[in-house]
């Protein structure tokens, strides 16, 4: 996005044009007090997904590199908070909850991709989403393990040989 940093938070999105020197805010049309939790840029678009008080979860696009930002919420569950994004070839994935859903129109409708998944319920939340190779990974909480996906979010296999039973995943790198 020209050599601009986002940073996101419980103040809405900033924007710096000066590796981080300076900062502005960059939140028009997101909701009053928004805590984004989650933002990845997707080709010319920024997605950032946020919640007010907790208790509205929403995914907000912006394709002007954060000057204005609007509502991209079709197929998702009103449920608190994405905890992350990643973006795929021509495809844009989130975790909320413990489901993913994907979007393969920028944003405009959203579908669940969930199938090899533990059962959404609140004691399953995915903490990360990560894209390595050409594969997807996404870490729970709560002891339910690591799953991949080599078939772009259509199954999920559980990938937990050698990891501790009662691990909750937090974060997954990958080397190159």
């Amino acid at each position: 996005s020209n050599n601009k940093l986002f940073s996101s938070g419980t103040s809405g999105v900033q924007v710096s044009e000066d590796e981080g020197l300076t900062w502005n805010l960059a939140s028009s049309g997101l909701p009053s007090d928004p805590i984004v939790g989650a933002m990845v840029a997707h080709g010319s678009r920024l997605f950032a997904g946020l919640t007010v008080d907790y208790s509205m979860f929403s995914v907000y696009v912006s394709s002007n590199e954060g000057a204005s930002w609007s509502l991209a919420n079709t197929g998702l569950p009103d449920r608190p908070l994405t905890r992350e994004f990643v973006s795929k070839n021509e495809t844009i994935y989130t975790a909320i909850g413990g489901q993913v859903y994907k979007s393969v129109d920028n944003g405009a409708t959203w579908v669940s991709c969930s199938a090899g998944l533990p059962p959404d319920d609140l004691s399953s939340t995915i903490n990360f989403l990560r894209v390595h190779n050409d594969d997807l990974y996404a870490g729970f909480c709560c002891s339910k393990g690591l799953f991949k996906s080599s078939d772009n979010a259509l199954t999920w296999t559980v990938i937990n040989n050698g990891l501790p039973s009662t691990t909750d995943l937090f974060a997954m790198e990958a080397t190159e």
